[in-house]
């Protein structure tokens, strides 16, 4: 048994590279098989381009958080396990922009980033 997904690249494609995994393109419901809105892509590209929130999150923004102490929105970014800082931010609005422009920056695939 594989997941319908990387049957349907599979059947287009060929097998899937060995350490890679078969990602969904941004637009792309995470349920469909069509072959040409999916792609390989390694463990990092795959975090990369989630789109999920961490369950902690209150923002509503991937990588910002109200600090309760200031007031301001904290924006942070992980990448190959380091942490790089994208500012302190009076609006929740400027927190997100810092992030995605951090995130445009380091990382490869981001989809849902470049897509704004």
């Amino acid at each position: 048994m594989v997941p319908a997904h990387r049957f349907a690249y599979e059947l287009e494609y060929g097998p899937v590279p060995a350490e890679t995994f078969v990602d969904h393109h941004r637009l792309c419901p995470k349920r469909c098989v069509r072959s040409e809105h999916l792609r390989t892509a390694t463990m990092k590209q795959n975090i990369e381009n989630a789109i999920a929130l961490r369950s902690t999150n209150s923002s509503g923004v991937r990588g910002v958080w109200l600090d309760k102490k200031t007031g301001r929105w904290q924006a942070q970014v992980t990448h190959h396990g380091k942490r790089y800082w994208a500012g302190s931010h009076a609006e929740l609005r400027d927190a997100e922009e810092a992030v995605v422009l951090k995130r445009n920056e380091l990382f490869t695939h981001n989809d849902i980033d470049r897509g704004r």
